[in-house]
Formats: structure tokens, sequence, C-alpha cells
């Protein structure tokens, strides 16, 4: 069985981990839109963000955040952290055969799914900005679920 507890908490670490490297880019190549993308990199990972207190909401029964607007770095970490507790409370809120009412989609999903579509869309912008940042220079440390689960990176390594 899928430990979502943990996958959350991995999740934000990893994202975090790809903030890190974000910051250490030139302002003009986070800030620009990517080549056959309308989105800089800043608002790639904004809307990851956004997407995620969006489905966070739904989880808890809540309307939608507004939209982001603010594409800061230091603003989209800021949520992050919010986002990690934020699940971490959901989970215990809700049991694993519950349904979860998505307004955008208009209908009621299980919550298993729910939840990994917003484990797998975040993973989706996250290599899509590791890519990003890898064909600026940028050396990509490692952000996989496995290792973090052992204890061979993240926070918890020696």
């Amino acid at each position: 069985m899928v430990s979502f507890k943990f996958a959350f908490t991995h999740s934000a670490w990893a994202t975090r981990t790809i903030m890190d490297v974000l910051e250490t880019l030139p302002v003009p190549v986070v800030d620009q839109p990517v080549r056959g993308s309308y989105q800089s990199p800043l608002e790639i990972l904004a809307h990851l963000v956004e997407v995620e207190e969006s489905f966070l909401a739904a989880v808890r029964g809540n309307d939608p955040p507004p939209a982001i607007t603010d594409y800061a770095l230091d603003r989209s970490r800021w949520r992050l952290n919010a986002l990690e507790s934020g699940w971490q409370d959901a989970l215990l809120m809700t049991a694993a055969r519950d349904t979860v009412y998505i307004p955008w989609l208009e209908q009621r999903l299980d919550r298993d799914d729910v939840l990994l579509q917003v484990l797998l869309h975040s993973q989706q912008h996250r290599s899509e900005l590791a890519l990003l940042a890898s064909m600026e220079g940028a050396e990509i440390p490692h952000t996989d679920y496995i290792l973090m689960r052992t204890g061979w990176i993240g926070p918890s390594a020696s």
C-alpha cells in the first residue's frame, strides 16, 4: 500500500530541491518563457503550487484559492511549505475510500486517485524544471523517492 504521508513529504522536499537549483540560475533564465512553452520556469513552479493548493482545497471541501499572480520564487517556496503540513492534515481527515468533489471537473473522484494526480502532476513539472535547469548547465541533485525513503538522500541522510 502506498504511504501517501511519506509520498507528500517526498514531493515537497523534491520540489524544494529543484527550487534550490532554480535559485542558482540567472534571473533572465528563470523569468523568461521557455522555448516551446508559454510559461517561464517561475510560472511553471507557481502553476505546480497552485494546482496542489486547488486539489488540497477540494480534499478539504473548500473553494479553490485565487489564481497566483506573484511568481517570485520565495513566494512559491512559502506556499509550498504551507502545503506540506496541509497535506499531512488532510490525509488524517480523509479515509482511503472517500470521494472528493473536484469543482473544475464537476465530478466526484476517488480520494486516492486525486492524491495520485497531485503527486504525478508535481513530478511532471519538477522533471520539466530539472531538465530546463540542466540545459542551462545546473547540476541536478537526485530526488528519487526510494533513495529518500531509505535515508540515502534527503533531509534524514547522513
